[in-house]
């Protein structure tokens, strides 16, 4: 994820922290009464919280890989984790198992603290549970095993929330695609469903509990979930279609001896920003608007596009499905990728032509 700092890999994952995420550190000990030894106690009460969280984000990522699908990394940002999974699941079992594994963490952190406050303070572990009435209690032993277990159970109902894209949201979509056999309808339902959750948790943030966060919340459960439920539409559009049906067949490559003066005549010349780098008819890589203009900056126009292209990079055969193309166009440097016959080009997809069969599917339907 953009503007965020690696911490670490842990089982072969990367652990990021956005650059938003200090501010939160700050924001917490600067409201913290009674001085330094309080922000201290805040900001260390933060940390516990998204050590909690990250530990509930693995579990969606290991849950994830058990059915072969990887994930990129798990960024913890000032309203939570997120895991960019490679890829969503198809199959509505397995993002149930996937959606479910990270509540699943807290359920057990619960039951583990729980389990420890009784087993050494037995009943009377029950009065550790008004920590939040009495503040001195939340930092005896018991105290602070109450608070973990409040912890965990607030995000277990949190997260159950039918709020997609949130973890309840998600659990709602697999059960309306194992009902109906239709992820694209499942997908809208859901969304709706998120949309009103989006509404309360703005309105609870704005005019209730004077809350930023879960404004911030709501914004991400509306904004996400109507993002996924195109993807999801247009995917599903695309099965039902061909790369050749979609790919532009009209376009220009370059030799990677050509200078970056004749690309820059091409992109004036016409209207393609993107063009596939060919050596005896054989695909090399791409060479984009962006790096035309850091070429032509740092180098001058007489440098040759080998020096600036994007080397093999991804692309899509003729004989995929289109489905495929929308993630591709995600992992791609330029705004374009490349349709290749064996090493041969013979065409190019971009987002703007997948956004027009799109609009045109919808004006004919």
């Amino acid at each position: 994820m953009k503007w965020s700092w690696s911490i670490g890999r842990i089982a072969g994952i990367s652990v990021r922290v956005h650059a938003t995420f200090p501010l939160l550190l700050l924001w917490v000990a600067l409201r913290q009464g009674g001085g330094t030894a309080a922000a201290i106690a805040g900001v260390v009460a933060i940390l516990v919280v998204f050590t909690i969280v990250l530990l509930h984000e693995f579990g969606h990522a290991l849950m994830a890989r058990r059915y072969g699908i990887g994930t990129h990394d798990i960024t913890l940002l000032p309203i939570g984790g997120l895991a960019r999974l490679e890829r969503m699941p198809r199959e509505p079992r397995q993002e149930l198992a996937i959606a479910v594994a990270g509540p699943a963490v807290n359920v057990a952190l619960a039951l583990l603290f729980g389990g420890i406050l009784f087993a050494v303070y037995g009943v009377r572990s029950i009065d550790a549970f008004k920590v939040f009435q009495t503040p001195y209690r939340s930092f005896t032993y018991p105290g602070i095993l109450a608070q973990l277990v409040d912890i965990n159970v607030g995000l277990i109902l949190f997260n159950l929330l039918p709020a997609f894209p949130m973890d309840g949201g998600r659990v709602l979509r697999a059960l309306l695609a194992l009902r109906s056999g239709d992820l694209a309808r499942a997908t809208r339902r859901a969304a709706q469903v998120g949309r009103v959750f989006a509404a309360l948790f703005a309105f609870v943030g704005l005019f209730v509990w004077n809350n930023p966060s879960l404004v911030l919340i709501a914004v991400f459960v509306w904004l996400a979930g109507a993002g996924e439920a195109a993807s999801v539409e247009t995917e599903a559009a695309l099965e039902r279609t061909t790369v050749a049906s979609l790919m532009i067949t009209d376009l220009r490559t370059v030799a990677p001896e050509a200078t970056l003066a004749e690309v820059a005549d091409l992109v004036i010349a016409g209207s393609q920003q993107d063009f596939p780098v060919v050596a005896e008819g054989r695909y090399l890589g791409m060479v984009g608007r962006a790096d035309l203009l850091r070429g032509l900056t740092a180098l001058g126009p007489q440098a040759t596009v080998h020096t600036v292209m994007q080397q093999g990079g991804p692309s899509v055969a003729l004989h995929e499905t289109p489905a495929t193309v929308l993630a591709r166009l995600g992992e791609s440097p330029t705004r374009a990728i490349p349709v290749l016959d064996g090493d041969r080009v013979v065409g190019i997809l971009t987002a703007e032509n997948l956004a027009e069969f799109m609009m045109l599917r919808r004006a004919l339907s």
